[in-house]
């Protein structure tokens, strides 16, 4: 803003416009009663930014000098009085506009925000309810196996007990009952599978799904020794994959540690790494302790490197194959159990960081009996990679 007369105020505005602004044409007020000429200079003005750092905090600097200098030049003039309120107004209107539209700005990304926050809140909440439907229905067919595999049981035993004379006919009829038992808990695996392999990609993804395991070798010293498991795909063993990765995002093997119990495998327990107490009760509160059934598939066979679990029904505990073991842990393996042609589940491979795992194995096998117990490796951590 320029004033044909006027020193200070002349000098200050012309500094300040020579800097932060690009001159237009000028809009110029004259009048034959007024010794003097008033120029308004007019800036392009693209955004509200742009007229914020033209004015800056000085809006209401500009008015006050302008009154200032008004008055002292037109103090006799009613008519100079008039043009000086009316520029100052134009600048104090201006000044407002420029605050309001940077309100609107705010106001307008606000709401576009709520809407996103309110979206991703609504997802949340569809997500939550439909796992929950999910975890009712699997606990629900889970007791309808074990109800299945028990009445499954007290007939055979009652078969066997039946009197031979007259057990051909009523032989036949178990044989049917058993056949179509049978089918039933088929397809009750084929539905537990289905609802792990759903709720698996809706919290973990589709994968392939990888586990780092952090161990320590000596307490107090952190070495950075880890190795990665990769999963099996969720189309092969997706209950055994969605059981294990559940545990690791509950951290439930943290602090916990490896042993080996005997010289083919490495074998986890669910006891303290500090205290040697057991942790157990934490799975069972997670509702992460066995397997609904022994899952099997022939894609996975126990080969050296592999994990798989431990025990019949599959769980909490789960082991590193040091060896190929598919005769041992595989279909017909365990003769000492009541199914004895299941097979373990074996459900991931290591794929990296198979130096850590032989030391592991050597650091038992260096160990007598009596002192394998103390002489175990600690699991630091086990997360999920993303």
């Amino acid at each position: 803003m320029l004033i044909s007369q006027g020193n200070s105020f002349r000098q200050r505005i012309t500094s300040r416009n020579s800097i932060r602004g690009r001159l237009l044409p000028t809009l110029r007020i004259e009048s034959p009663k007024l010794p003097m000429n008033i120029a308004v200079d007019s800036y392009s003005l693209s955004t509200a930014e742009s007229c914020q750092i033209l004015f800056g905090n000085d809006i209401w600097e500009v008015p006050r000098y302008l009154c200032h200098e008004m008055k002292r030049e037109f103090k006799t003039w009613g008519r100079g009085k008039f043009i000086a309120l009316k520029t100052v107004c134009s600048i104090l209107l201006l000044g407002i506009f420029i605050n309001v539209c940077q309100c609107w700005r705010v106001q307008l990304k606000y709401n576009a925000l709520d809407k996103e926050i309110s979206k991703l809140s609504l997802t949340k909440t569809k997500t939550i309810n439909i796992l929950d439907q999910t975890i009712h229905q699997v606990r629900s067919t889970e007791r309808g196996i074990y109800q299945l595999e028990s009445r499954k049981k007290t007939l055979t035993l009652s078969l066997k007990d039946s009197d031979v004379a007259e057990g051909g006919q009523r032989r036949k009829e178990m044989e049917e009952f058993e056949e179509a038992l049978q089918q039933k808990v088929d397809r009750l695996h084929h539905e537990i599978q289905a609802h792990s392999r759903r709720e698996a990609i809706e919290r973990f993804g589709e994968g392939p799904h990888r586990v780092e395991f952090v161990v320590e070798f000596e307490p107090g010293i952190n070495s950075n020794d880890s190795f990665v498991v990769e999963m099996a795909s969720l189309a092969s063993m997706p209950h055994s994959v969605n059981h294990f990765l559940h545990m690791i995002e509950h951290k439930l093997w943290d602090d916990t540690m490896f042993m080996q119990h005997v010289s083919h495998v490495i074998q986890t327990t669910p006891n303290d790494y500090k205290t040697y107490e057991s942790v157990e009760d934490r799975f069972r509160e997670a509702g992460l302790t066995h397997l609904s059934f022994q899952e099997y598939s022939r894609e996975y066979p126990h080969d050296e490197y592999t994990i798989g679990f431990e025990g019949r029904p599959g769980g909490p505990e789960f082991y590193i194959n040091m060896e190929n073991n598919q005769q041992i842990h595989g279909p017909g393996g365990q003769m000492h159990h009541d199914l004895h042609e299941e097979g373990e589940p074996c459900f991931g491979k290591i794929v990296s960081g198979k130096r850590v795992v032989d030391r592991m194995a050597q650091k038992n096998s260096e160990a007598d009996m009596a002192a394998a117990a103390h002489n175990v490796v600690r699991i630091v951590s086990a997360r999920l990679m993303q």
